[in-house]
């Protein structure tokens, strides 16, 4: 735009359809510094953008007077066929039409713009005729419809080429996903070859050798009679060919080393050959579990009948008993058939409706209840407190309620008992442990508060810490449980008056505890007693923590209940608040024992850092100058290694000897406490080098602030006394120079003339300070247009001068550097008045002449000329020679254009008197470069034709390295006077700037020219420019340099002074001021960077490496060293590759060393191979680059590589993966997806594979996958689904879950999910995995989980022990009865046999018994005895059932125990009874009728005893 600009002279503009201007040029000053700066006329401004970027057709351009009163044109730019935005152009009046200069000047006052200036501005507003207008804005119209029109077709080659790159993106990520689902599927896939006689593996997934031990890369090329057994193979090789050769899929179920499995085969076409493919799935889990099905239903059944708890099954829609088992009689009263016909409800079974309410409740919301304490109804009319537990389950898809009710009344009073008698003493036990394992206090309290309130059961704890303050205030530093704003709201103190009288001041004040047994009643908490009955507080203790005499505060604990502390529990808690107290205090105690060792660790450490990691030297010295302790750069600034300790050495050793009385002074002087700043000094080397340092020393203070020691900071000046030294040799260059110097402004001052110039001043017509003459001021300006130097001739008097003038632009002024020329152009002139005259001067000038023949295309030349190319005649081949011959041989190559230029312009000048001076570079016979001046004319025929040129070679090799040479001095002065940042100035004895370069004009705030000439009070305040005036008066006064160092507006310059010796004899003063704020915080901070560094190389997994020039290592990160063998990084320093665990790649590593040396540029990303010390090969990831000093000089090369072995591996596998199974990919059962977790949790599935289709039952057009997925998937698995996917996103893991989906045809089908996690460029995480149909198998295992669930909550309901064994008579698992019954845990008893947990008369019984029940299944019962967990004997009935398998084998047996000891006691009192009633009868009777009247008596005892009576008749006999 700024070209159609400066071609046009029209402001215009790009804008969009808001009026927003995106890019505009050359817009009026009345419009830019006035309309769009005021908020209304800019708003009119806006109108008037928005008034012109509607309604405009393409091609088209509307034209439109704004508000402001200027005319704006626009024409629509359309992409597409969207309209973008408008291209603009304005600004202007008609030529025929006379601004109204009332209304802008009304304007003007209106927004408050200064009313001269706003005219101005109006006066350069363009008047354009409306005829270009109409042309301007009609070629516009048509530029912004060419702009559309590419903008257009860019758009669609955009499109296009994202197109490609995303279905590039889509071929690679389908190629992933084929390799992910093989590398995650559980199934076995193969490719193979058949015939008729057999059957050759082409391809096979590796999960083979979970199968047949024979990965699947092994078995390409083999039969299957070289992988399987011979039947098997057989088999397998009949199937193959059936489907070859029939053309059918097979769906085959096989077992093979007593596992199952499910093979489907197919056919694939390949290039009109019909191979086999198929997969193989595992199902043998699915087979056990509907074997352990079919096992659990049958032990269920059995477990059922013969349980001594009451089971119970009802429908949950109206709690209808559907079963109940006898045990059920027995507890509840009720007979199986009264249950069966009715409800819990009619039966009246709870006794708390709201207990059923609430496991109904449960039930509905999924959860499962499990030994809930409930109370019933018997029959009788008795209350029972029963275990009740309770699940649901589908009975042919009908909800039911399986329940199980034990009576634990006993059991129940006896817990609760003892949960009361223990409740103290563990709370109080766990305190201590948090006591012993706490880090901090205010967990400590915290924590404690908790334990109280959530093992203890108290409803609030609190610490108060007593206050020493006037009030006896007590601050609240921990709480726990129900509080709710109870300590905001009361304000309680230790002092003895109302609000001190209460539990807690109370203790405080006398050390003891304190009691509050029943809040409402106590008069004593008046004060609080209100708020502590609104959050249910009936009762308090206060305990008091004493430290020694001191109490540091109370503990206190609220209850619900009234009277709750006993006196045990009171002594149990005092002894709590005193071991609280005991950890408080230890607790504070070792708090600052460790700020006080982390203050001394830091110390240290800060020391250490210093020394190791200052740049300048630090060295530790006694009165005497000998060496306490030095640093490393100390050590290397004298030469030494690093690490040498430079203790016991004497510094004046390293000081030259002209130095060491005055270093011996300052040292005194030092230890004196005088303090003189930084010193120079010479300084010695080891090796008898020198050098130039800067000392600053200060004294160590003892205790009383007696000097002991004195710290010196070192610091090498070589290079910075080195850069005085040449500003001064550089600053008396023009001074000195005895040809005429000048300095000429931009504006045509003349700013400086040299000694040597000044007698030509008034010749010239110049005066320093002065405008010069237009010539001059023309050769300045014509220098700055430029921008290079050229040369000018001047006359004075009967001399003539030459001027080479050279400007320097970043100062504003022109050099002129002059010299007599007079003497040479008398020779020209001469030389161009006669032949004979210039064939003497060439003599005599041993310059070379030669003339060219244009006809004949050849050059003569005379002797000199060869002489001044090194060679003669003779060795040239004759005085003769080709122009192409001449250009070959002594022309440079880069200037031979410019000779042939030269030579063609000669041949066609119409001018016969042309003639031309040229310089150009040479080439020597000896191949070194040279340069010549070249003089020549032409010399023509009759007709004007060029038929010869004439000319003179003159060697001016010399003088133009002279000219190069002083160029350079120039350039080196003249850089680095403006390239450097430091303030750099020259001054006169006045202290008048001479001069002044950028950073110091800019550090002033003006330009150079408002600088020279004046004085440091013409820019700064008075009190500064009086400390600069005075360090110039002294630098002139000492006549040497002086150096300081000042701190302005919070920076720290460091200043030097020194006195330069002036053209006119007199001196001034110059100088540089450098900001070393920077270094100074650099210094401070390089400790702390360097370890910093250190630990960052150190702890990333990078490998990182640096070596010198000869490539031998300098040093390493810890990683590295490891890779190489070695503990330490600096075990590696000194050695090279060849010393390495790699020496085999050594030269392969040095060659790419060398060439990032050689080269400067860097080897980034090269692949490798590297030999491990363990002789492993790895493949690295490796990136060079040049390693360069300050001065950017390369010293050596700095390198990183990674280990990228692994991730090469897989890219292998990869490719090979997504080949070797493409064929079979479509074939494969489930399906691939891909989920994608946004930043926000927002989840879509951006893909699924075709296997989709049978998993969700219709075609995967039906809806996006997004849906497919989340839409049919069961609301009560998606909260599961999203929470797991979450987490493992967390921690980037691999994930799976099962959940249900909904089906077509309304069933529930499971489906099990896995995937790998990726993270996207974008943040989001990528999930690809495989979905799996495992509804038939979840199914299966369901329904054995309810059964096993049931047998667990059955057997642990019961009171009695029950237990089951395996076929060989060892325990698979018992109930909680029977674990407390024997002393042993489930775990401990699982695997034993009974000779391992019983009396061995016992076991033999028992194992008798098992193996007879084996042998012959069914049930059965006998009575025995049990040896119980404390060694005594009772007597039991033994009831057990075997387990039989498909074929009615007994695979195991389950028991229960029951225990009859009361009741065999009992029978033993009633045989005894019996007995003595038959004796008394027969003393006191007759035979006959004690006979009959005994049977009767018999009878009736076997009636109570429920036996059949032994005798049909009780009659007397007759007689």
């Amino acid at each position: 735009m700024d070209a159609f600009y400066a071609l046009e002279h029209v402001g215009m503009a790009i804008l969009d359809l808001q009026g927003t201007v995106l890019v505009a040029t050359g817009w009026q000053d009345v419009c830019t510094k006035f309309h769009r700066v005021h908020p209304e006329t800019c708003q009119h401004c806006a109108e008037s953008d928005v008034a012109l970027s509607a309604g405009v057709a393409p091609g088209e351009f509307k034209l439109y007077r704004c508000k402001n009163g200027l005319w704006d044109m626009a024409t629509p730019i359309v992409v597409g066929e969207r309209h973008l935005g408008n291209f603009f152009l304005g600004q202007f009046f008609f030529d025929d039409e006379q601004p109204d200069l009332e209304f802008f000047r009304a304007q003007a006052r209106r927004y408050g713009f200064d009313e001269t200036e706003y005219l101005a501005a109006l006066e350069r507003v363009p008047h354009w005729s409306r005829k270009r207008v109409e042309h301007a804005m009609t070629f516009y119209a048509q530029l912004a419809q060419m702009i559309s029109g590419m903008g257009y077709r860019n758009l669609q080659l955009a499109q296009t080429l994202a197109e490609q790159k995303r279905t590039k993106e889509a071929l690679k990520e389908n190629h992933a996903l084929i390799s992910l689902f093989m590398r995650h599927s559980p199934i076995y896939a193969f490719i193979k070859e058949v015939t008729a006689t057999e059957s050759r593996v082409l391809i096979a997934s590796d999960n083979f050798k979970d199968m047949i031990g024979i990965p699947g890369s092994e078995m390409t090329g083999k039969t299957m009679a070289e992988l399987f057994p011979p039947e098997f193979a057989a088999k397998i090789s009949d199937d193959d060919w059936v489907v070859v050769q029939k053309g059918r899929t097979l769906n085959l179920e096989e077992d093979l080393d007593g596992r199952h499995y499910v093979t489907i085969k197919f056919p694939i076409v390949r290039e009109g050959k019909t191979l086999l493919a198929g997969y193989t799935i595992d199902v043998t889990e699915r087979k056990r579990a509907e074997t352990a099905l079919r096992r659990s239903e049958e032990k269920f059944e059995k477990a059922f009948i013969t349980s001594p708890y009451a089971i119970t099954l009802t429908q949950a829609h109206d709690g209808r008993f559907l079963d109940v088992n006898p045990a059920f009689a027995s507890i509840t009263g009720f007979t199986k058939e009264e249950a069966l016909a009715d409800t819990s409800i009619g039966l009246q079974l709870w006794v708390r409706a709201e207990d059923r309410q609430a496991v109904i409740d449960d039930l509905r919301a999924g959860r499962n209840v499990a030994n809930r304490e409930c109370r019933f109804r018997t029959k009788d009319g008795r209350i029972l407190t029963c275990s009740f537990s309770a699940q649901m389950l589908q009975l042919d898809e009908t909800p039911c309620i399986l329940s199980s009710i034990a009576d634990i009344s006993a059991q129940k009073q006896g817990e609760e008992a003892l949960r009361r008698a223990n409740r103290a003493l563990q709370t109080i036990s766990r305190c201590n442990q948090l006591l012993v394992s706490s880090t901090d206090e205010a967990s400590l309290l915290n924590g404690i508060c908790r334990l109280l309130v959530e093992q203890g059961g108290y409803r609030m704890a609190w610490i108060g810490y007593a206050e020493p303050d006037e009030e006896k205030s007590i601050r609240p530093v921990a709480q726990a449980g129900f509080e709710a704003g109870y300590l905001d709201a009361i304000r309680i103190s230790w002092a003895d008056d109302e609000r001190g009288r209460g539990p807690t001041g109370t203790a405080i004040r006398t050390g003891r505890p304190a009691i509050a047994r029943n809040i409402p009643e106590d008069p004593a908490y008046a004060p609080w007693r209100a708020a502590a009955i609104r959050r249910g507080y009936a009762s308090s203790i206060a305990l008091p923590m004493q430290k020694g005499e001191n109490c540091l505060g109370v503990f206190n604990l609220y209850a619900a209940e009234p009277d709750a502390f006993q006196p045990e529990e009171i002594q149990l808690l005092a002894e709590l608040a005193d071991n609280l107290a005991y950890g408080i205090e230890a607790l504070r105690q070792r708090d600052r024992r460790k700020q006080a060792e982390e203050k001394l660790r830091a110390s240290e450490e800060r020391y250490r850092s210093i020394l190791n990691t200052s740049p300048d030297g630090i060295v530790i010295l006694d009165a005497k100058g000998n060496a306490l302790m030095g640093s490393p750069s100390a050590a290397a600034l004298f030469g030494f290694d690093r690490d040498k300790d430079l203790s016991g050495l004497q510094m004046a050793d390293f000081i030259a000897p002209e130095d060491r009385e005055r270093a011996f002074s300052n040292l005194a002087l030092t230890f004196q406490g005088q303090s003189h700043g930084p010193v120079e000094y010479r300084a010695l080397r080891v090796d008898g080098s020198s050098f130039d340092m800067e000392v600053n020393a200060n004294p160590i203070r003892d205790a009383e602030g007696k000097s002991v020691q004195l710290v010196a900071v070192i610091r090498d000046v070589s290079a910075r006394k080195r850069t005085e030294e040449e500003i001064r040799n550089l600053a008396k260059f023009p001074s000195e120079n005895p040809s005429p110097v000048l300095r000429i402004a931009r504006d045509g001052t003349l700013l400086y003339v040299n000694e040597a110039g000044q007698g030509q001043l008034p010749q010239w017509h110049l005066q320093v300070g002065r405008e010069s003459p237009p010539w001059l001021r023309e050769a300045a300006a014509r220098s700055f247009d430029d921008g290079s130097p050229f040369e000018l001739e001047l006359a004075h008097g009967q001399r003539l001068f030459s001027f080479f003038v050279a400007p320097v632009a970043a100062a504003g002024y022109v050099n002129l550097y002059g010299h007599d020329v007079t003497e040479s152009q008398q020779a020209k002139k001469a030389l161009q008045d006669s032949e004979a005259q210039l064939s003497n001067a060439l003599e005599m000038t041993r310059a070379g002449h030669w003339e060219y023949d244009v006809a004949s295309d050849m050059f003569t030349f005379n002797d000199n000329f060869y002489r001044i190319y090194r060679t003669t005649a003779a060795e040239a081949g004759g005085y003769k020679m080709s122009s192409a011959e001449y250009v070959r041989r002594f022309c440079h190559p880069d200037d031979a254009a410019l000779v042939g230029q030269e030579a063609r312009a000669a041949i066609a000048t119409k001018d016969p008197h042309y003639h031309r001076q040229i310089e150009h570079r040479i080439r020597y016979a000896d191949g070194a470069a040279g340069h010549v001046a070249v003089r020549f004319f032409v010399v023509k025929d009759a007709q004007g034709r060029t038929i010869q040129t004439r000319g003179v070679n003159q060697d001016i090799t010399a003088y133009k390295q002279a000219e190069e040479t002083l160029q350079a001095s120039e350039a080196r002065y003249r850089t680095f006077i403006e390239a450097t940042s430091d303030l750099v100035f020259l001054k006169d004895k006045a202290f008048r700037y001479l001069i002044s370069n950028e950073a110091n004009n800019a550090f002033l705030g003006k330009p150079e020219a408002d600088v020279i000439g004046r004085t440091d009070f013409d820019f700064m305040p008075r009190g500064i420019a009086e400390r600069c005036r005075a360090s110039d008066q002294a630098a002139l006064d000492e006549g040497r340099g002086i150096v300081s160092e000042e701190t302005v507006a919070g920076k720290i310059y460091q200043t030097v002074k020194f006195p330069v010796p002036l053209p006119n004899g007199s001196t001034g003063v110059g100088g540089y001021i450098r900001d070393v704020t920077e270094r100074k915080r650099a210094d401070e901070s390089l400790r702390s960077s360097l370890q910093i560094t250190e630990g960052i190389i150190n702890t990333i997994p990078m490998r990182v490496f640096w070596k010198d020039k000869n490539l031998v290592y300098l040093g390493c990160n810890a990683a590295f060293a490891r890779d190489a063998g070695f503990a330490d990084p600096k075990d590696i320093i000194g050695k090279d590759d060849f010393q390495m665990g790699w020496r085999k790649q050594a030269e392969l590593y040095r060659a790419d060393d060398r060439q990032v040396i050689e080269s400067g540029q860097p080897k980034l990303f090269i692949e490798e191979p590297q030999t491990t010390p363990a002789g492993k090969t790895l493949t690295l990831l490796t990136s060079k680059i040049p390693l360069r000093n300050d001065q950017g000089e390369i010293t050596g090369v700095l390198g990183t590589y990674m280990d990228v072995t692994q991730q090469k591996l897989a890219e292998e596998k990869m490719r090979a993966s997504t080949e070797r199974f493409q064929d079979i990919a479509a074939n494969i059962p489930g399906a691939i997806y891909q989920i994608q977790a946004g930043r926000t949790g927002a989840l879509e599935v951006p893909y699924m594979s075709s296997g989709c289709d049978a998993l969700f039952e219709r075609p995967v057009a039906e809806m996006d996958f997004t849906g497919l997925l989340f839409d049919r998937m069961h609301l009560g698995d998606r909260a599961l689904f999203d929470h797991s996917l979450a987490a493992a996103a967390q921690k980037l893991e691999r994930w799976s879950l099962e959940f249900r989906i909904a089906v077509p045809d309304g069933r529930t089908k499971w489906l099990r999910a896995s995937a790998n996690p990726r993270i996207l460029p974008s943040g989001a995480v990528l999930w690809t995995g495989v979905l799996l149909d495992i509804d038939e198998l979840k199914r299966t295992e369901d329904a054995l989980r309810l059964s096993e669930a049931f047998q667990r909550h059955l057997m642990d309901a019961m009171p009695s022990p029950v237990f089951y064994k395996d076929r060989q008579g060892r325990y698979l698992g018992c109930n909680q009865a029977f674990e407390k019954f024997f002393g042993q845990t489930k775990t401990q008893l699982i695997g034993k046999i009974v000779f391992d947990v019983a009396p061995p008369d016992l076991a033999a019984i028992y194992h008798a018994k098992d193996m007879e029940l084996i042998d012959r299944p069914g049930i059965q019962i006998y009575d025995s005895q049990i040896q119980d967990a404390q060694g005594n004997r009772r007597d039991v009935v033994f009831h057990k059932a075997s387990i039989p398998d498909d074929r009615g084998t007994a695979t195991g047996l389950v028991g229960i125990i029951l225990d009859i000891t009361d009741r065999k006691q009992a029978e033993d009192q009633l045989a005894q009874q019996l007995d003595e009633l038959r004796r008394w009868y027969a003393a006191t009777l007759g035979r006959e009728n004690r006979i009959a009247e005994l049977k009767r008596e018999i009878n009736a005892q076997a009636r109570r005893l429920g036996e059949p009576p032994p005798y049909p008749s009780t009659e007397v006999p007759a007689p």
